[in-house]
C-alpha cells in the first residue's frame, strides 16, 4: 500500500494564481468532458462508469447501467476496501492495472459508494492546468472528485501535471480528491530503469497507488464472476477483459500484423 502525502498547500495556490496573466473568466464547464443533463457539473450519483470511458458490452453501456452488468468485487488485495479508503484521506489515487482490467468501473463503484454527492471535473490533457485560473472551480462549495483517465497522457501533455498543478488543484476549502487510472505497461515504461522525470516521480511517491489484476488472477473473483456472467467462457481471461472483446481484438490485431508481413506489398520483387 503507498499512501500518498498531503497535496494541500495555500501557498502554491496563491503564487501560482497571483502569478497568472489577467484573462477574461473562464467558464468551468467549458474545461470539462463531462457535464450533467442540464449542462452544468453532473455529481457522481448522476453518472455510471461508461461516461468516464469504462467500455461498453452487450450487458450495459450508459444507458443500461446496472441492469445487466452486475459489479465484480474487487477481492484479491483487498482492492475495493483499500481504494474506498484511500479516498477517505488522500489527495490522488492512483489506480494501476493491464488495459481491460476493470479500473474504470472499479474505480468508479469506489466513488460513488464514499463521495456519491461529490461534483465530477473530467477536464482532458489540454484543460486541466486551466482549471487553476478558474475562480469557479476554486469556489465550489460542494466536494469535488476531479477525474484523470489514462493519467499519462496528462503527465506527459505539453501542459503537463505537475507536483506543483496538482497541490494548487487540490488545495480548496471543500474536500478535493482526484482520482486517476494509469496502464500498467505505461507505469512501467515511465519508471524504465528507474530514470523517471523528477516531477513525475514526486506525483507517483504522492500518489496512493493501487494494483489491480484482471479477475483471471484470482480464483475467488473468477468464480463470482463466473456467476454473475454464467454466459460468459472465463476459461482463459478475465470478465472485464471479455466484456470488452479484448480476445477478439488482439486475434484480430495479431491476424494484421500477420497479412501485413506477407501482403504482395511486402514481398520483395521477384528476380
Amino acid at each position: 500500500m503507498n499512501t500518498g502525502r498531503d497535496l494541500n498547500n495555500t501557498t502554491v495556490v496563491n503564487q501560482y494564481v497571483s502569478a497568472a496573466p489577467v484573462e477574461a473568466p473562464v467558464a468551468l464547464v467549458d474545461l470539462v468532458e463531462v457535464r450533467s443533463g442540464d449542462g452544468g457539473l453532473p455529481v457522481v450519483a448522476e453518472l455510471d462508469p461508461y461516461r468516464l470511458k469504462a467500455t461498453p458490452s452487450q450487458f450495459g453501456d450508459s444507458a443500461t447501467y446496472r441492469i445487466n452488468d452486475p459489479y465484480v468485487p474487487r477481492t484479491r488485495g483487498n482492492v475495493d476496501e483499500e481504494v474506498r479508503a484511500a479516498l477517505a484521506d488522500t489527495r490522488l489515487v492512483l489506480l494501476i492495472g493491464p488495459s481491460k482490467a476493470g479500473k474504470t468501473r472499479t474505480l468508479f463503484e469506489a466513488v460513488a459508494h464514499e463521495l456519491p454527492q461529490a461534483r465530477v471535473v473530467v477536464p482532458d490533457r489540454r484543460s486541466v492546468t486551466e482549471l487553476l485560473g478558474c475562480a469557479e472551480y476554486r469556489d465550489l462549495a460542494e466536494p469535488v472528485v476531479v477525474w484523470l483517465e489514462n493519467l499519462d497522457e496528462f503527465l506527459t501533455a505539453e501542459h503537463a501535471l505537475t507536483p506543483r498543478t496538482l497541490a494548487a488543484l487540490t488545495t480548496r476549502a471543500v474536500r478535493t480528491t482526484v482520482v486517476a487510472t494509469l496502464r500498467s505497461e505505461k507505469y512501467d515504461e515511465l519508471n524504465i530503469d528507474g530514470e523517471l522525470a523528477s516531477d513525475i516521480r514526486t506525483m507517483f511517491e504522492q500518489a496512493h497507488r493501487i494494483r489491480l489484476e484482471p479477475t483471471s488472477a484470482d480464483r475467488q473473483e473468477q468464480a463470482a464472476a463466473a456467476a454473475l456472467y454464467p454466459g460468459v467462457d472465463l476459461s482463459r481471461y478475465g470478465i472485464a477483459e471479455m466484456l470488452a472483446g479484448a480476445p477478439a481484438l488482439l486475434a484480430y490485431y495479431r491476424r494484421g500484423r500477420t497479412t501485413a508481413r506477407v501482403s504482395p506489398g511486402s514481398r520483395p520483387s521477384p528476380r
